[in-house]
């Protein structure tokens, strides 16, 4: 299937405590400029249907699509992003799930980018949109983005670290170790 091999030019790798489920095929959406009120956001690298996943505690965390872009700011959204008139983002799109009947809390979205260009972001809650931290109340799934502005362009990072803090109980006790997701981008 030659559309399926040119489809395959970027994919991305793990290192170390992450384990591939699937082959990760880059998608079409690259290159492509969508207008929002905020602005216009064009989309450098993209990859989907990933399965990138990790298990810390009764919390598996799993990694399913990593977009790369630029957003050229308008006048009404300038000031969300320092009056930039154009920023650079990453998103990462998780499932996360509770394999426990107990409350488990963790945070994705108050996680840490850091690049192989030798940046380090905190994740921007707002544009995040709070789905993905907090209370998981017995078993449940919670779907949603992580994103990052970075001051890089997305062409010139070919490393991603992203990390957050581990499990916890009601009690505030920890359920389990940081994750830690590395990952090649190509």
């Amino acid at each position: 299937d030659s559309q399926q091999n040119e489809n395959n030019s970027a994919q991305v790798e793990q290192n170390q405590n992450s384990k591939p489920k699937a082959a990760e095929k880059k998608d079409n959406s690259a290159g492509k400029t969508e207008t929002s009120g905020v602005g216009a956001r064009t989309t450098l690298k993209s990859m989907k249907n990933l399965s990138i996943e990790q298990t810390q505690g009764p919390i598996k965390a799993k990694i399913t699509d990593i977009q790369m872009g630029k957003l050229e700011t308008n006048e009404s959204s300038k000031k969300l992003f320092d009056d930039k008139d154009v920023v650079y983002f990453v998103t990462i799109a998780m499932e996360v799930e509770n394999t426990s009947g107990d409350t488990v809390a963790v945070y994705p979205d108050q996680g840490t980018l850091v690049t192989d260009t030798k940046e380090q972001v905190e994740a921007n809650m707002f544009l995040s949109g709070n789905k993905l931290g907090g209370d998981y109340i017995g078993n449940v799934i919670k779907k949603g983005n992580v994103v990052f502005i970075t001051e890089t362009n997305p062409n010139d990072i070919h490393n991603i670290k992203f990390t957050f803090n581990g499990p916890s109980d009601s009690n505030f006790e920890r359920l389990g170790e940081d994750f830690t997701f590395d990952l090649n981008i190509k």
